[in-house]
């Protein structure tokens, strides 16, 4: 074979050759391959297979079944036989023509042909002798005389004609046999003999090739044949059918047969051969089917399915062969025979030119060797790799022919497509074949096509196996040391982060050269390795030489790689100890990138030491080697992440505070603007904070943004608008209510106003605003709101109910006249008219405001009293008699009486009503607890928190709105003082009674009891 040429690399003035001279022509022919067994014809095929059996019956029917000897004779020997020969022989000489004679001659015919019988025994095939033909000759001779004989009795007749029909059986004379046999059939069909001469005149009409008159006499005897004789009756039978092309029939014979469950050889004649018949059938599917269908055990359906493996690989179906194999993995229990299994289908995928599926049933089986853990050196792999190293010979050869470009497969249109499947396959044949004669060729072509595809990892992988590999391949070693040389080298152009384990023998070859430092181009050399060393994080020797390669040659690439070297080597302060020379930065401009580069490593140690001055001086260094925008931008904001993360808020503030609109908005730094924005809310620099949230401007801020410019306005003592409220979410909307409902609550008021509710009506729902309304109302005090504007406000009616407004109505009605002739209907109306009050008042007076329910229970009083009084003052008729007065006046006070009854009901109503409120004022009152100077409230040491200034300095000067908002900004951990805090503030901040009353409320709520205690003890209570 010869070698490979490989791409020149050129160190300076040394050259490293190719491996070889010339290109590589990628010769197969060292590949063997496994020896192909040429595929029959279906029609030869078929032929075969229907003259199976043929011989073996025939030595069957020739030594099996004696239909000459009897029980006794059975026993008897080839000598025995020789002897009563030779004795009969000696008597029939003593005895003259006549019966007895006659007697004597047949037994010795029949003796003679037991004897060439006992001969076909003692051995394997049918050929007699020429003893035993003229054994056979004589017993021919012997019958002819009796039958030629006079007087010849019936019985001795047929013996004779029967012993004459068995020696032309035994000498191949079917055509002497057969009329004989039929002559015998005719006169005794059921006869011990008959079953045997049936099936040898069958056996003759099928090899002459009349099947139907085979088929009648396999049928007709077959019942009367022995056991083993019936069954390849039977099978015959089936043969009969296909040879006269009645398939489906004969596959139902060959099905029975394997149904009984003999374990004859015919059974497994039937098995292969209805296999056989399903094959050449055009229904793919249905073999499979007929297996499943057909066994039970599965080792019976294995075998049979063995069969029609076989049968389908000779037909050249691949798809058909998988199908197979795969329900053969199915049933199969032992790793080395699915092995097999899937040998054979990679034998049956096998072309003429690379095929992708001929490689896909090559993984099937490499992965089934690995997944069985089967390897060489094991017995199992040692029964396989004999015919797997043939296949996998063959499936090399066609993919090194189309790699090779002398076969095209139109499958593969590059060579690096067929190499991928191709380096697969010789690192298999390497693994698991590393004793064959074929290794090392296969082994140099696997470096050749590695080079040529630039596939220099797979490259370094044969090299690696070349070069520890001392006996096999020890005469490719020189040229692995060569390719290692130069795959490295080309490895290392396309990827500069090369593993450390591709390089070792690489760089040692780089050493040895430098060591001779009058070699040509022992710059270049120096450089590469100096550039390895650096590579795999070896300073110790990069950085001597280096320093020896800047002290060669003083040139700026040479001073480049040196501060590079440094760099690297974790050693930047020695670059920037270094002075500038523009002339040479001018050459090399990428000094000052590494300049740049070291500051930034001097400030990762500074910040790794936590040593804020350095990080800081690091910092403004770089930048003031004018860096690119992104980097700058990078640095910095590490830098303010840094402060941020130790807690240097400050700076961070500090640093944001001189930047402009546009540098705010870059997102680096935009994501620290919240944290500067606390700080300044913190600290009360309240102008500072509303800068940073407005650099891009108040209509493109996010709901949390917007929450947070409502913050730092409302401390500053901004006015809202509702417009602006409108854009909060909800939640933040109402946080602002619940400060300004305490501390100004004459603003929400204002706010729900009718004129401007649209606005926060939207937001807020009619629940939420009525219960910021009610409590702005109790904290205002109820004077402070006319009813007119709560009605406005709440929708809630303080002035006049429904029921109040059918007051009205009724008031208009005059009392009837006592002198009025319509008297008494006229009181009947009124009464009508007052029910019906009396359900509205019922009907509306729950839910309504104390105002409205007092006034509703003393109207509903005073109508109630008036109709009784009306009805108790209705005139006498005149005329009636003392009973009829008494009878009258009882019926006046009964109907006054409903209405009298219903009016001191009412009142009850009333007293209560106003015993409940006396009872809820005097709770409040006795709820209320004066307010404490601030001097005098124990402020917790979180009110002075050094990290809020501004929150002290907004108590003090009674800014209670920024100071609540500073509060919920900076909530100590610590629950307790929270509320001590919030209570504080408030109680500075009281202006109404009211308000004193909530702050309580809501601390026992909170069961801040401790805080509630202390306040009173404060307020002297």
């Amino acid at each position: 074979m010869k070698s490979s040429g490989i791409v020149l690399l050129t160190l300076g003035a040394i050259t490293i050759g190719g491996i070889a001279s010339a290109a590589s022509t990628y010769d197969s022919s060292f590949l063997k391959g496994a020896k192909s067994t040429p595929t029959p014809k279906a029609s030869a095929a078929a032929t075969a297979t229907k003259s199976k059996g043929t011989v073996a019956q025939k030595r069957k029917l020739k030594t099996q079944e004696d239909p000459l000897a009897s029980k006794e004779e059975k026993a008897e020997t080839v000598a025995s036989l020789a002897k009563s020969i030779k004795s009969y022989t000696t008597l029939i000489a003593s005895f003259p023509p006549g019966p007895q004679r006659n007697q004597l001659i047949l037994y010795r015919a029949s003796s003679s042909i037991r004897w060439v019988r006992k001969r076909l025994l003692q051995g394997k095939g049918l050929v007699i002798d020429a003893v035993g033909k003229s054994f056979l000759d004589s017993a021919v001779r012997d019958i002819k005389y009796v039958l030629g004989s006079k007087g010849l009795s019936r019985e001795l007749e047929t013996k004779a004609t029967n012993i004459l029909s068995v020696a032309y059986f035994y000498m191949d004379r079917m055509d002497l046999a057969r009329p004989l046999f039929l002559k015998l059939l005719a006169q005794n069909p059921k006869s011990d003999s008959a079953g045997w001469m049936a099936m040898a005149i069958a056996d003759d009409h099928f090899e002459s090739g009349r099947y139907a008159e085979a088929l009648q006499y396999y049928i007709r005897f077959e019942g009367i044949m022995v056991k083993e004789a019936a069954e390849f009756a039977k099978y015959r039978q089936a043969w009969c059918l296909v040879n006269m092309n009645r398939i489906g029939e004969a596959e139902k014979v060959f099905s029975d047969l394997i149904r009984s469950g003999s374990r004859s050889g015919v059974v497994i004649d039937c098995m292969r051969d209805l296999a056989f018949l399903l094959v050449h059938g055009t229904d793919l599917e249905r073999p499979l089917g007929v297996a499943r269908s057909l066994f039970q055990n599965p080792a019976d359906e294995l075998q049979f399915l063995g069969y029609l493996r076989s049968g389908v690989e000779s037909q050249n179906q691949p798809v058909a062969h998988r199908r197979v194999v795969n329900r053969m993995l199915e049933l199969e229990n032992d790793n080395a025979k699915k092995i097999e299994s899937l040998i054979a289908d990679l034998r049956a995928n096998q072309k003429k030119v690379a095929s992708k599926y001929h490689h896909q049933a090559f993984v099937v089986v490499r992965n089934a060797l690995k997944q069985a853990g089967i390897g060489p050196g094991d017995r199992a792999f040692e029964n396989l790799s004999a015919t797997l190293e043939g296949e996998i010979q063959n499936l090399m050869r066609v993919y090194i022919e189309c790699f090779a470009d002398r076969v095209k497969s139109p499958e593969f249109n590059d060579r690096k497509t067929t190499a991928k499947p191709l380096v697969e396959q010789f690192e298999f044949f390497n693994e698991y074949f590393p004793e064959s004669q074929a290794r090392p060729q296969a082994v140099r072509v696997w470096l050749d096509l590695c080079m040529e595809t630039r596939d220099w990892v797979c490259a370094d992988r044969v090299v690696t196996i070349i070069l520890d590999d001392s006996k096999q391949l020890l005469v490719h070693r020189d040229a692995a040391q060569l390719a290692r040389i130069m795959l490295n080298e080309e490895l290392l152009k396309v990827t500069p982060e090369a593993k450390p384990e591709l390089t070792p023998r690489y760089m040692e070859a780089l050493r040895a050269a430098t060591l001779n430092k009058k070699i040509s181009g022992w710059g270049r050399i120096a450089k590469r390795y100096a550039e390895l060393l650096l590579k795999t994080k070896n300073f110790g020797d990069a950085m001597p030489m280096l320093q020896e390669i800047y002290l060669r040659e003083k040139s700026p690439a040479s001073f480049y790689a040196l501060q590079l070297g440094r760099l690297q080597s974790g050693a930047p302060d020695l670059v920037l100890k270094e002075p500038i020379d523009p002339a040479i930065e001018k050459k090399e401009p990428g000094l000052k990138e590494i300049r740049r580069e070291a500051s930034l490593s001097i400030a990762i140690k500074a910040k790794e030491k936590n040593d804020l001055p350095a990080y800081k001086a690091a910092i403004g260094q770089f930048l003031a080697l004018q860096p690119s925008r992104e980097k700058a931008v990078i640095a910095r904001a590490d830098y303010f992440r840094y402060l941020s993360e130790t807690g240097h808020v400050a700076e961070v503030a500090a640093e944001l505070r001189v930047m402009n609109s546009a540098e705010l908005n870059i997102k680096e730094f935009a994501v620290f603007a919240p944290l500067a924005w606390t700080w300044n809310m913190q600290n009360g620099n309240y102008h500072e904070a509303e800068r940073l949230l407005l650099t891009r401007g108040e209509q493109v801020l996010n709901s949390d943004e917007l929450f947070r410019l409502a913050l730092t306005r409302a401390a500053q003592g901004k006015p809202l608008s509702p417009k602006f409220l409108a854009l909060l979410k909800r939640e933040h909307c109402e946080y602002l209510m619940g400060i300004y409902v305490l501390l100004q609550p004459h603003f929400v008021l204002e706010l729900l106003h009718t004129g401007k509710q649209r606005f926060v009506r939207g937001l807020l729902p009619d629940s939420s605003a009525k219960n910021f309304v009610a409590l702005a109302v109790r904290i205002a005090g109820d004077r402070s709101v006319s009813t007119a504007d709560l009605e406005k406000i709440t929708g809630v009616s303080y002035a006049v109910s429904p029921f109040e407004k059918g007051l009205g109505k009724f008031a208009d009605t005059p009392d009837p006249s006592v002198k009025s002739k319509r008297f008494a209907e006229d009181v009947a109306f009124l009464a009508i008219k007052t029910r019906k009050l009396r359900e509205q008042f019922q009907s509306q007076f729950s839910g309504k405001p104390y105002k409205v329910q007092s006034r509703m229970i003393a109207h509903a009083i005073k109508i109630e009293s008036r109709m009784a009084a009306l009805i108790l003052m209705s005139p006498l008729p005149k005329g009636l008699s003392a009973a009829d007065l008494a009878a009258y006046n009882a019926a006046i006070n009964e109907a006054a009486q409903e209405f009298a009854m219903q009016a001191a009901e009412f009142e009850q109503i009333q007293s209560a009503l106003e015993a409940t409120a006396a009872e809820l004022k005097a709770k409040e009152a006795a709820r209320f607890t004066p307010a404490v100077a601030y001097a005098k409230w124990p402020w917790p040491d979180k009110f002075e928190d050094p990290a809020v200034p501004a929150l002290k300095v907004a108590v003090e000067k009674k800014r209670f709105v920024e100071a609540m908002i500073l509060l919920d900004l900076n909530k100590p951990e610590d629950e307790e003082d929270y509320y001590w805090i919030r209570a504080g503030i408030l109680i500075q901040a009281a202006h109404s009674d009211a308000l004193l009353v909530y702050v309580r409320d809501e601390l026992e709520q909170k069961k801040q009891m401790d805080i509630v205690d202390e306040w009173r003890d404060l307020a002297g209570l």
